[in-house]
């Protein structure tokens, strides 16, 4: 569940966020409350039961974490602080509500391991909301585990994979093909800067794919001038005739970029676009 190693690589971990997903209602699907069933001799949630109170539970963390994310990248110092202090109440109210549900058998250990993390992430946003600048952020030795055991949980209950953060997403893509003079593959990526500030130095992890899907070769195209607040960038790419050989398919794996010319603090996420045909 916890986002980060130490905060300052949070961008590492971004898939590997841990929890949600939607949900209004916290009842069970019998309309009962799982944490009525405390107890020695409680029973039980059912699957269904747990998938739909663990959605519940955790969408007001993601929610708030999705805040503090944006303004963490965003390099908002204050912003940031605000948004921790919701991660913390989030984070705190997630964690006694797992530890009130009787879970089924199987997900038992993923359970408490991931109200353990909860809490520790309770701790961990408590003392970000203290800060006033990203770099007292970075400088915090976190409590939260670098390990995601929600990951199992959300597996043992027949959910689906964590929902993801679109801080930079791609608005138009476009293959070439081959050129049939060179034999070079050309085509670009534009990608929309979706944060509340201007990015220097924008970068992105373009990978080529075989056909069982696997990155065999990749680029890095980087933009020359920044990018502003809702602004785009479009990434061309050159892709050599050897690396045809390799992979019939290209995608956007990775964004990179930093808050200033100097690069005082730089950030990296993993991205997943479409892929592309190059021939």
């Amino acid at each position: 569940m916890s986002i980060r190693k130490t905060i300052a690589a949070i961008s590492v971990l971004l898939l590997t966020l841990g929890l949600g997903a939607c949900g209004t209602d916290t009842g069970t699907a019998d309309g009962t409350d799982p944490s009525a069933n405390a107890g020695k001799a409680a029973t039980p949630m059912t699957k269904e039961q747990a998938a739909k109170y663990y959605e519940d539970l955790v969408k007001p963390y993601n929610d708030a974490l999705d805040e503090f994310q944006l303004e963490y990248y965003s390099n908002d110092g204050v912003a940031a602080s605000d948004a921790a202090a919701k991660v913390a109440k989030a984070a705190k109210a997630a964690s006694e509500k797992m530890n009130k549900a009787t879970w089924p058998k199987n997900a038992e250990k993923y359970a408490q391991a991931t109200a353990n993390d909860f809490a520790a992430d309770g701790v961990d946003y408590g003392k970000y909301a203290k800060c006033t600048t990203i770099s007292e952020m970075n400088s915090i030795q976190r409590t939260s585990s670098s390990e995601n055991p929600s990951a199992g949980l959300r597996k043992i209950l027949g959910l689906g994979s964590v929902p993801g953060f679109d801080y930079f997403t791609v608005v138009d893509s476009h293959s070439n093909g081959v050129e049939a003079d060179t034999g070079y593959a050309t085509g670009s990526f534009t990608i929309r800067n979706g944060l509340k500030s201007t990015v220097y130095y924008l970068s992105a992890t373009l990978s080529i794919i075989d056909a069982n899907g696997n990155s065999v070769s990749e680029t890095y195209p980087q933009s020359q001038s920044p990018v502003p607040a809702g602004g785009t960038w479009t990434a061309d790419y050159v892709i050599m005739p050897d690396d045809l050989t390799k992979g019939d398919r290209i995608k956007i794996t990775g964004i990179s970029w930093g808050t200033d010319e100097s690069m005082s603090n730089s950030y990296q996420i993993a991205m997943d676009s479409e892929p592309l045909n190059l021939r």
